[in-house]
């Protein structure tokens, strides 16, 4: 089971061009990987379900493609 984080935050994915779909609100934890397996990695060494934690890079300017690596 994924532990607890006293820095976890949540933003509108309406604010983010990274996002394929607006109106949503997403949970994030601000951690920093050199690689989406590194982030991929961090969430299975956590505890946290496929669907509930993968790699997302947050943009203003680039698009959705190629921006989420989703475990599996």
């Amino acid at each position: 089971m994924a532990g607890h984080y006293a820095d976890l935050f949540m933003v509108s994915s309406n604010d983010y061009s990274s996002f394929r779909y607006s109106g949503y609100y997403v949970t994030l934890i601000p951690r920093t990987f050199a690689t989406a397996a590194g982030a991929n990695a961090w969430c299975d060494s956590e505890g946290f379900a496929i669907g509930d934690c993968f790699a997302k890079r947050l943009s203003h300017t680039a698009g959705p493609d190629g921006n989420t690596v989703e475990r599996g």
